[in-house]
């Protein structure tokens, strides 16, 4: 969660112009939307803890409305690097491993 946190905390999210997943080393630099974010969790999640999440994306429904949305699942939890996930409902419709979101990321 500390790691997520930090990513919600300190990455600067940026509007989505395009659907190209950002590597995390340049979400780190140009910033990135909740794609984006969530590979760069990710991608510390596994280097830092060893371990391979997925990013889920779907619908996401809170106080500002229902709009689609990208977040990270490792086990049975989940995490929001963009919103913070407080007071959010989450309708995942998709689930993409770790191995495969990192060989698509540019």
């Amino acid at each position: 969660r500390d790691i997520v946190y930090d990513v919600y905390m300190t990455v600067e999210r940026t509007a989505d112009t395009a659907e190209d997943w950002k590597l995390p080393t340049r979400t780190l630099t140009e910033g990135g939307d909740c794609e984006d974010l969530s590979i760069l969790a990710l991608g510390r999640i596994n280097e830092e803890l060893g371990v391979k999440g997925a990013m889920m994306v779907g619908r996401v429904k809170t106080d500002a409305g229902e709009r689609w949305h990208a977040w990270v699942r490792v086990g049975d939890y989940q995490y929001d690097p963009t919103i913070g996930g407080v007071g959010a409902e989450y309708f995942p419709l998709w689930e993409w491993s770790y191995d495969f979101v990192m060989a698509v990321a540019t």
